[in-house]
């Protein structure tokens, strides 16, 4: 009895926590479709050229680009991720 009601238990907080996730994930996604065709644009170009520069390890490009594209969208992706890199990296 109790090893079922344990894994009824995490069972359970695995479904939050995907559920959580589908939340966070279509917020992202609500907020880049409430943009401007342009500034989409802008965002997915910045985002290439932030990969572009990760793969240079050209850390200052990096977070110049995450930083345009966090000005637009704060949840976007993983940028605030390479954005923390960038700025390590560059020991500010």
């Amino acid at each position: 009895m109790k090893y079922i009601l344990t894994f009824i238990l995490g069972a359970l907080c695995a479904v939050a926590v995907m559920k959580r996730e589908e939340l966070n994930f279509s917020s992202a996604a609500s907020g880049f479709e409430s943009l401007s065709r342009t500034n989409q644009k802008l965002v997915k170009s910045t985002y290439q050229d932030l990969l572009k520069a990760h793969e240079r390890q050209d850390f200052s490009q990096m977070k110049a680009s995450a930083e345009k594209i966090l000005a637009l969208l704060p949840e976007y992706s993983d940028t605030r991720a390479y954005w923390t890199i960038a700025k390590r990296k560059l020991g500010e």
